[in-house]
């Protein structure tokens, strides 16, 4: 709020997509939009060698008039947001007014981004370090994990279910998981399922690559911010993926069959004798008889 302006604006990059966003303090039309959001592209090339995603999402706030023609940026100054020298926003001031804004305001904002950037990669650092240690507890797990969002995207797997899915891929996708299970659950529909409803799904006896498996699918709940708990009006709402367990039950099965085929053979080896020491009973009451 220390200087004028007609539209303040952001590309923000996400891994699937860019979003653009302006919010216009004075009346505006489309083309003066388009000019902004053309500048900002160029300097985004400019300025990373990163691949931007094909997405775009486009959210405006403020008067946008299509009969407007007096309203185009006169003035206008990009400012980069970096995180460990990545660029992964780039910030946009721009006013119908010519020559606005001089060097000692840009400094100044300048500046400012730059210490929101250090903040921004300090709060990154940490997280790395959060989601460092989630990771190992997830992947010394015995039991195969791996989580999918709403937007069907895999956010985390383990070696685990890897190796129960026979997937070799460093980087595989909710593709290779539901091609792992062809022919044996239709996984993607149970997924939409238990988002959609809200509850857990569970395989008893999965059979895939040799081994006996339980499959478990889970809704993953955000926190809520009601309380500890969600009730059941603010459950569809904070649902922000499904995770899956792999459970091996292949030895169980192995045991339960031995027990099986264990009586099986006793009821067979004492059935011959026990029909003769009841035949010869019978037979020596017959000859009291």
């Amino acid at each position: 709020y220390f200087l004028s302006y007609s539209s303040t604006s952001a590309l923000i990059i996400k891994d699937d997509k860019i979003v653009f966003k302006t919010i216009s303090e004075e009346p505006i039309n489309p083309l003066y939009l388009e000019q902004v959001k053309n500048s900002m592209f160029s300097s985004l090339n400019a300025i990373t060698e990163r691949a931007m995603p094909l997405n775009q999402e486009n959210v405006v706030l403020g008067v946008i008039k299509q009969q407007h023609p007096e309203a185009k940026p006169m003035s206008s100054f990009h400012i980069p947001l970096f995180i460990h020298n990545n660029v992964v926003a780039l910030i946009n001031v721009s006013s119908t007014k010519p020559g606005l804004y001089n060097e000692n305001e840009i400094s100044a904002l300048t500046q400012i981004a730059n210490q929101a950037s250090k903040a921004l990669s300090k709060l990154q650092e940490v997280l790395a370090i959060e989601k460092g240690k989630l990771m190992a507890m997830i992947g010394s797990l015995v039991d195969g994990v791996f989580m999918i969002d709403t937007n069907h995207r895999l956010m985390i797997i383990n070696d685990s279910a890897k190796h129960y899915l026979n997937i070799t891929k460093s980087n595989p996708n909710l593709n290779d998981i539901i091609s792992s299970f062809s022919g044996n659950i239709d996984l993607r529909t149970k997924i939409e399922t238990c988002i959609a409803e809200v509850r857990q799904l569970k395989e008893n006896d999965v059979t895939l690559n040799g081994k006996s498996l339980q499959i478990f699918i889970t809704p993953v709940l955000k926190p809520s911010q009601t309380g500890v708990y969600y009730t059941k009006e603010e459950e569809s709402h904070g649902v922000i993926g499904a995770s899956i367990v792999v459970h091996d039950i292949t030895l169980e099965r192995s045991v339960m069959k031995m027990k099986e085929d264990f009586t099986n053979m006793m009821v067979h080896e004492l059935r011959a004798p026990l029909t003769a020491m009841k035949d010869s009973a019978h037979l020596m009451l017959t000859m009291d008889t």
